[in-house]
């Protein structure tokens, strides 16, 4: 029998010195990192609290409206930082990225609670969580490929106006812009897939063994985890391009119809 875990406060003291190590380290070698490190951990710290917030919140109401609100606080959240992350200055852009983000994020979970967990993919303790893992997966490798996608504008349009000088049409340029952007989405995921278990730790799988999940389930949930975060990716990315450049009236257009 799997013994729950309850976590004491001297088990939170003594799991603080985990934090405290690292620290002690930077101090020790006079490592100056102190504002990006402090800034790190609290974007984590607050990141975690308003997850975990917005499930105990959901969990509560028992309401599948509730539930999926909280979803949408979520991906919300995660579309107004990649938009900064991405150094993307244009403000109405966060909107091709939210609605890219819905349309892929929330249908894909719903799927694979029900379909692969086969467990009820309304219950908030269920898609809430695979909806954040999705998103932070989504967001860390989509942040760089829409980066990439905007390359073209640094430096005046540099890399844009080489194009077009080059014989490329308005569209052929964009286009070859967004497969540099759907190669570079892909790269992190790819790479990570291919040292799992290795170079990387498969998370989800371990946690789902501790929490009394056999090992040979656990390992399929891992493997078609894998699957969704790959999907959801390039999905969210080839959404948020298509609406940017038909709904959005991004720079590029706006630099073709100054030409």
């Amino acid at each position: 029998m799997i013994e729950t875990i309850h976590l004491s406060f001297g088990n939170l003291i003594i799991g603080a010195l985990f934090f405290i190590i690292p620290l002690y380290a930077l101090y020790a070698f006079k490592v100056e990192i102190w504002r990006r490190t402090l800034k790190a951990l609290a974007t984590m710290a607050v990141a975690l609290t308003l997850g975990a917030l917005l499930t105990v919140l959901a969990v509560r109401a028992g309401h599948i409206g509730v539930t999926l609100l909280c979803a949408l606080v979520l991906l919300a959240a995660t579309a107004w930082y990649m938009r900064i992350k991405a150094r993307i200055r244009q403000a109405n852009y966060i909107v091709p990225i939210m609605l890219g983000l819905t349309l892929t994020i929330l249908p894909l979970s719903l799927i694979f609670v029900y379909l692969v967990l086969g467990m009820n993919p309304l219950a908030p303790h269920l898609l809430l969580p695979v909806v954040a893992i999705t998103t932070g997966a989504v967001a860390e490798s989509n942040v760089k490929a829409m980066g990439a996608y905007y390359d073209g504008l640094h430096h005046h349009a540099q890399l844009y106006y080489y194009l077009t000088a080059n014989g490329a049409t308005h569209r052929e340029a964009t286009n070859y812009l967004a497969r540099r952007s759907m190669k570079r989405s892909l790269i992190p995921l790819l790479q990570r897939m291919g040292i799992m278990g290795m170079g990387t730790a498969p998370v989800m799988m371990w946690a789902m063994t501790m929490s009394g999940t056999d090992i040979m389930s656990a390992l399929v949930i891992q493997l078609l985890f894998t699957g969704l975060l790959i999907s959801a990716a390039t999905g969210q990315l080839a959404l948020t391009l298509v609406l940017a450049r038909r709904y959005a009236f991004d720079a590029y257009d706006k630099i073709n119809a100054r030409g």
